[in-house]
């Protein structure tokens, strides 16, 4: 869905920027800059999504408009399963920001098995067999798919 290409690369980047920026920081040892890199990153990575989903929440059929014709749309379902899918990508977008946080300053410490192990089982452990069960094991089809990604991107902070 076009709607969702749009929100998430902006936020995507700006998280792993302030990840790698914070891994750099800690690396050098300057931890104030470290520490304002992630209050950064935090609040870019909260605010964002928090704008659209609350955009969303306070008018989703002129927010939705802007990427579908509802119409030219003769289905109804189509509309609400793109509300729901935007709402859903949204949301696990912000956890998502909170682990490149993380990762980046044990990066920084070069403690890199510990962020990869992390990532290896909230994205492929997690977020695979959620999704796999979820998208094909369930009648929730793409929806599913997209649970099942937003429960790797919450598991991994955690």
């Amino acid at each position: 869905m076009a709607c969702r290409h749009i929100i998430e690369p902006v936020i995507f980047c700006l998280a792993h920027v302030a990840g790698m920026l914070t891994r750099h920081a800690v690396g050098e040892k300057r931890f104030q800059d470290a520490k304002r890199y992630g209050y950064a990153g935090l609040m870019v990575g909260g605010m964002i999504p928090s704008a659209v989903l609350l955009l969303f929440a306070a008018a989703p059929e002129q927010f939705i408009s802007l990427f579908i014709n509802p119409d030219t749309v003769g289905d109804d379902r189509i509309i609400e399963r793109a509300k729901l899918f935007l709402f859903i990508s949204t949301l696990g977008l912000i956890p998502d920001a909170i682990r490149n946080i993380f990762s980046g300053t044990l990066r920084g410490y070069n403690d890199t098995a510990f962020a990869s192990l992390s990532a290896l089982f909230s994205v492929i452990g997690e977020g695979m067999l959620t999704s796999v069960s979820l998208g094909f094991g369930s009648s929730l089809d793409a929806l599913g798919v997209l649970l099942g990604r937003t429960v790797a991107f919450t598991v991994g902070p955690v």
